[in-house]
């Protein structure tokens, strides 16, 4: 018998990837980042996930990444690594190499490719999630290879016996609801995204988070975990109030179940949200920031084709961060 789904419960913060000057991996700013996450009452860190840049990151600075965060003090936070690649030996070596450095679980998130279909997918799953011993989660956001498959191809990779749960960078209570059914069966767990709001996935069958966002709202949004653990309503709402400027700023909208009627019947029967999709995105440059602005040493170059922030874009975000009680 299946045991009983985990409760909402756990927190995971995307790793920001911070570069010098030169654009080069700045070691020094990334060990202050990884101690500073630490010391936080959060889950752990989610490395390499669309926060980090991973798109422009080489395979050997992926590698780098991961060996260095490896070698901090970690305490009892743990830490996930997102697996980007769709070359699956590439993808493998990395996969290894989390596991062999401490990494509790990998998130498969390879990339859109041509001539990716279900068929390829599955197998670059069964083979990745097969060469680790850490458990494996499936990546499906907007622009991947998974969501570009059909319900019913999701629904028959989601059985796949080594995959121990979904990770939703913008699920909405929509389209958590069909994955917490189709893992039920193998108690997997549902990772949604995150915009500084946990109630509605928590109710939908999410059973945590990883966010980028809340690299800029550590404390907050750990604050918000804990009134979704307690029930507790209007201490939930408080803060989410307090921080909604910066949600509006930096994104992505706050979901919720905006359908009704026919638009839900329809949603609920094809499995998935048939509202206009946004676009993925993680405001790279506006997370270093609004770092810097909160004080820690940390370069905000961002590496092309990404732009770094105008100078009336800053001083926005420092006032919106000011009025979202995110710094001082």
């Amino acid at each position: 018998m299946a045991e009983e789904r985990l409760p909402f419960a756990s927190l995971y913060v995307g790793l920001p990837t911070p570069f010098d000057e030169r654009g080069r991996l700045d070691e020094k700013a990334l060990d202050h980042l990884v101690d500073y996450l630490v010391a936080r009452e959060i889950a752990g860190l989610a490395l390499l996930t669309e926060a980090a840049e991973d798109p422009v990151l080489s395979p050997e600075e992926r590698r780098q990444i991961v060996e260095r965060v490896s070698k901090r003090p970690l305490g009892t936070k743990a830490c996930l690594v997102a697996v980007s690649a769709i070359g699956t030996r590439e993808a493998v070596d990395l996969a290894r190499l989390a596991e062999q450095k401490g990494a509790k679980g990998i998130l498969i998130a390879p990339l859109s490719a041509p001539g990716l279909g279900y068929r390829e997918l599955y197998r670059h799953v069964d083979r990745l999630a097969r060469a680790v011993q850490i458990p494996s989660y499936l990546t499906v956001r907007p622009g991947n290879a998974a969501a570009q498959l059909l319900p019913e191809e999701l629904a028959t990779l989601a059985k796949h016996e080594a995959l121990r749960g979904v990770y939703l960078p913008q699920g909405t209570p929509v389209q958590i609801k069909p994955w917490t059914k189709r893992l039920k069966g193998k108690n997997g767990e549902v990772f949604s995204g995150c915009a500084l709001s946990f109630g509605p996935a928590a109710k939908a069958g999410a059973t945590g988070v990883i966010c980028g966002l809340s690299m800029l709202a550590t404390d907050a949004a750990a604050k918000m975990v804990a009134t979704v653990q307690k029930s507790e309503l209007d201490a939930q709402k408080k803060l989410e109030k307090e921080v909604r400027p910066a949600v509006e700023l930096l994104g992505p909208p706050i979901p919720d179940d905006e359908q009704t009627g026919v638009q839900r019947l329809a949603s609920k029967i094809a499995q998935q949200s048939l509202s206009p999709t946004q676009a993925s995105s993680v405001p790279f440059a506006m997370i270093k920031e609004g770092l810097k602005a909160q004080g820690h040493p940390i370069p905000t170059f961002v590496r092309p084709p990404y732009e770094s922030v105008a100078p009336a874009e800053v001083e926005r975000l420092k006032h919106v961060l000011k009025s979202s009680r995110l710094m001082s």
